[in-house]
């Protein structure tokens, strides 16, 4: 074995744990593979398992196990950006045509069809799991591809397990193959060490990125993103600095912070204001945490158009305060006590501002007829206890 090295680490060490395909040769360390002791008998590597079985699986599982009648489908992405045209292919768009075509050559009912988004590396997949505890016997659940169903291999044994116990099992439509076949680890293990390397690449180009004083992720509210001697870099936005500084200004006066972030987003409804974009602008939380990727602002010229295009969009005066119109529900979070808040001057599509207990005790202060008006016509169970905590 001196000229055979592991597949995935390229080390030739360690010849007690290398496993080598009976078909193609190729060696692979058990530790590799996440496997935790050599398996007994033939053993074949995740690319000829899926070689073989593609010309083989047609008769062979259609006498170890026919075709089932009923069928539950399960589709899965890891991101909702995944089902985008660009990810065709194992977009949820794609993943139903394919099993939807798959069920109707078969003539197979479709009993249910589970979508759901979440990493099956790191198991985030509450549907499937809910899925197999209500399974019925003999009614597979039907998949794109293993690496639809699982990217974790103790994940997958384990609800294979489950679903074998209760006479059930996964079909997938483009390995023509289901759990039973034991070729299935193999897959889900080729699945698991593609997402792990894939996790280590990204990580390491973040780091890389990092170092550099560059910035990865999502462009802050406040800054834009530039590319600078090939990484990117924040920027100041001279227009969304101008609104961090007055949420900032108004953050340090009396103002509750419902009010402004019902200001916010009257005066400047082209933004998708959230309470933590609020909180970002009023403690620069960006500038604190990244403040050695942040790049000065353009230029006064820019700065002088975009002085003129903000005059020309804002017509008229808005003012800074807004008043309650009413309150329209009690919830807890968290074991804190909120109302919801509508604003008066508002559209029906604007904010029910989440006010928290904090500002709750303020409003009534301020407003105390309008809070005892609600309280007295709420049905909320939370009620009596209010009214203590008021009192």
């Amino acid at each position: 074995m001196q000229d055979i090295v592991c597949h995935i680490c390229s080390s030739g060490e360690d010849e007690s744990k290398m496993l080598l395909c009976d078909n193609c040769n190729r060696g692979f360390h058990t530790y590799c593979l996440n496997i935790r002791s050599v398996p007994s008998g033939s053993w074949y590597c995740a690319r000829c398992a899926r070689s073989s079985t593609t010309t083989t699986t047609s008769s062979t599982t259609s006498t170890s196990q026919p075709l089932p009648k009923e069928v539950h489908v399960y589709i899965r992405v890891s991101s909702a950006k995944q089902n985008a045209p660009e990810f065709g292919r194992v977009g949820m768009d794609t993943q139903n045509v394919e099993i939807l075509k798959f069920c109707v050559a078969h003539n197979l009912y479709v009993k249910s069809c589970i979508t759901e988004i979440g990493s099956a590396f790191h198991t985030n997949t509450p549907k499937l799991r809910k899925l197999i505890t209500k399974i019925q016997p003999n009614v597979p659940i039907m998949v794109y591809s293993f690496n639809r169903f699982s990217r974790n291999v103790v994940h997958a044994t384990e609800m294979a397990n489950a679903l074998h116990e209760k006479e059930s099992y996964i079909w997938s439509v483009t390995d023509q193959m289901t759990s039973k076949n034991p070729a299935f680890e193999s897959l889900i293990q080729a699945a698991e060490n593609e997402s792990r390397l894939s996790g280590q690449r990204i990580a390491s180009a973040h780091q890389r990125v990092i170092s550099q004083g560059g910035f990865v992720g999502k462009k802050p509210f406040g800054y834009n993103k530039v590319r600078v001697n090939g990484v990117f870099k924040l920027q100041e936005n001279v227009l969304e600095q101008k609104i961090m500084k007055k949420i900032f200004e108004m953050s340090k006066t009396t103002i509750h912070f419902t009010q402004i972030f019902a200001f916010a987003i009257k005066k400047y409804p082209r933004y998708d204001w959230t309470p933590k974009m609020i909180t970002d602008c009023m403690y620069d939380v960006v500038r604190n945490s990244h403040s050695q990727t942040i790049i000065p602002a353009p230029t006064s010229e820019m700065e002088e158009l975009i002085n003129a295009i903000e005059e020309v969009e804002v017509e008229e005066e808005v003012p800074e305060i807004y008043v309650v119109k009413r309150f329209h529900k009690i919830r807890v979070n968290s074991g804190i006590f909120e109302i919801m808040v509508e604003w008066e001057g508002l559209s029906n599509k604007g904010p029910n501002c989440s006010c928290t207990w904090e500002n709750v005790v303020s409003l009534y202060e301020d407003v105390p007829d309008l809070v005892t008006e609600y309280l007295n016509k709420s049905k909320s169970a939370y009620v009596p206890l209010i009214r203590d905590l008021l009192s």
